[in-house]
């Protein structure tokens, strides 16, 4: 029990006992939960941010960044683009036809977009539209149809970002400078395809900066899994990698 002084109707003072607060005893909060709980509370994430997890799958895999699609998207019209973040909001809605259609946000790192989907695309996508869900997506930049001025997303594909390494990584290449071939190296690698076998196709390039010269050789009997293999090479500062 702790011990308050408090001053008494006749002067003087009195010592009043607290009871002693027992906190409860919880289990940590799943990552993600904690994350949640930041953005709900504060209006911003604290300890760290969702899409960390899939930060390989970004950099390999998507060619723009949401906020870079916002800021002029004129310079993408055309073009395919490919970008990836959460949903934060999602909504199922009837037209005045009684045709479905839905509209969702995504959000990366700095920026969230609000996309579209009508008809078929709605159909075959709809399942994705699933608050929290962690999407890569592939969509094209074109004129609007009925407004030929205004530029809009035209999705073409929606992949879960958990899904990504399976369905579209094929090999990985390795690149290291001459001088750092060295024994610790070679076994380091050997090491970890060893410990990380999977289907993918595995590259060494070799690069002398004095020369301009490079080499590439392709392993013929060692598959690794890309991404794994690649957390593993992220830890080592003499290897640089770019996955297929």
């Amino acid at each position: 029990r702790a011990s308050s002084k408090q001053h008494s109707l006749f002067g003087g003072e009195q010592e009043a006992m607290l009871p002693k607060i027992e906190l409860p005893v919880c289990a940590p909060w799943k990552k993600m939960d904690q994350l949640k709980f930041e953005k709900e509370i504060i209006g911003f994430y604290m300890s760290g941010h969702p899409l960390d997890e899939y930060r390989l799958e970004i950099e390999n895999f998507c060619t723009v960044s949401v906020s870079e699609l916002k800021a002029d998207m004129r310079l993408f019209k055309g073009r395919e683009v490919v970008f990836a973040g959460i949903i934060t909001e999602a909504t199922q809605r009837s037209g005045q036809t009684g045709k479905p259609f839905g509209t969702f946000i995504v959000e990366d790192y700095f920026d969230s977009i609000q996309i579209m989907l009508f008809s078929e695309e709605f159909l075959k996508m709809k399942h994705f539209l699933e608050v929290d869900s962690f999407v890569h997506i592939k969509a094209k930049v074109e004129s609007r149809y009925d407004a030929p001025d205004q530029l809009n997303l035209r999705i073409n594909s929606v992949t879960m970002l958990q899904e990504v390494f399976e369905k579209f990584a094929k090999s990985i290449t390795v690149a290291l400078s001459l001088k750092d071939v060295t024994k610790e190296n070679i076994a380091f690698l050997h090491s970890l395809a060893k410990k990380h076998k999977g289907k993918n196709l595995l590259r060494i390039q070799v690069k002398d900066e004095e020369e301009k010269l490079s080499v590439e050789l392709p392993s013929k009997k060692i598959r690794v899994e890309a991404k794994e293999f690649s957390r593993g090479l992220a830890e080592a500062p003499e290897f640089s990698f770019k996955i297929n």
